[in-house]
C-alpha cells in the first residue's frame, strides 16, 4: 500500500506541472530490501530517479520521537526495550527532518540531491539505558537484543498487527546482523544542510523526561 500511495502522488504531482519533488525515504533503503518498509521506499526513489521530474530524496534514520511510545516500558517496567545493539543504530529528529524537507524545496542546489539524515550521536541499548537511569532517577536495565521472537510477542500483545511486528522484528534484526551505523562525515553533511548540527538522541530524551515529570 505504501508504495502504491507514493507511486500515486508522484504521477499525480508530474500531471499538476509541480517543479520538484521531495522524498522521505528511509536511511540505507538499498540495503535492506528484504524488509517491506525498505523495500517500499527503495522501488520509490527509484521511480522518482527515472521520472524525469526534479527530485531530492531525504533518508532519514530512526527517528528520536519514536521513544514517546516507551514511557510505560520506562516508568512502570523500568526496562529500556527496543532492541537497538551494542553497535550504534543512526537517528534523526524528526524537526531536523522538516528542516530539510523545507530547504529542498524552497532553495536551489538540491535537484537530484540524497542526503542521510543522521546525528552525530547513534543509539544503543545501553547507552540509552543509562540515559533514562539519569533522567527518570531509577535503574533502566536495557531488554537486550537476543530473542526477537520475544520482541515480536510483545509488538503483537501492545496491539501492532501480525504484518507490522514482523516489519520491525527483521528491521532490528537488519540493525544487529548488518549495522545500522553512520558516518562523521555524514552528520557533518547533513549539518551544512540545515545551518546547525542535527538535533542528539540524548537532548530529545532530555526534553521529553523533563514533559513527563510535568505532566
Amino acid at each position: 500500500m505504501e508504495l502504491t500511495q507514493a507511486l500515486i502522488a508522484y504521477g499525480l504531482a508530474k500531471r499538476s506541472g509541480l517543479r520538484h519533488v521531495t522524498y522521505v525515504s528511509v536511511y540505507k533503503a538499498d540495503q535492506f530490501i528484504e524488509v517491506p518498509h525498505f523495500a517500499n521506499k527503495y522501488a520509490v526513489e527509484e521511480a522518482i530517479r527515472a521520472g524525469g521530474m526534479p527530485y531530492t530524496i531525504l533518508r532519514p534514520a530512526y527517528f528520536t520521537q519514536n521513544e514517546r511510545s516507551l514511557r510505560p516500558a520506562l516508568t512502570e517496567l523500568s526496562v529500556y526495550p527496543t532492541p537497538a545493539g551494542n553497535e550504534g543504530v543512526a537517528v534523526v529528529d524528526v524537526r531536523d527532518l522538516a528542516e530539510a524537507a523545507t530547504i529542498s524545496l524552497t532553495e536551489e542546489g538540491h535537484n537530484g540531491k540524497a542526503y542521510d539524515l543522521v546525528s552525530s550521536e547513534m543509539l544503543t541499548g545501553p547507552e540509552a539505558a543509562a540515559t533514562w537511569s539519569r533522567l527518570l532517577r531509577k535503574q533502566i536495565a536495557y531488554a537486550g537484543h537476543a530473542d526477537f521472537d520475544a520482541f515480536e510477542a510483545q509488538l503483537r500483545e501492545a496491539g501492532s498487527p501480525s504484518w507490522r511486528a514482523w516489519d520491525l522484528r527483521i528491521t532490528f534484526e537488519g540493525f544487529i546482523e548488518r549495522g545500522f551505523t553512520n558516518t562523521e562525515d555524514q552528520a557533518a553533511r547533513f549539518g551544512a544542510l540545515l545551518g546547525h548540527p542535527p538535533r542528539r538522541y540524548s537532548s530529545f530524551a532530555e526534553e521529553l523526561a523533563s514533559e513527563w515529570a510535568a505532566a
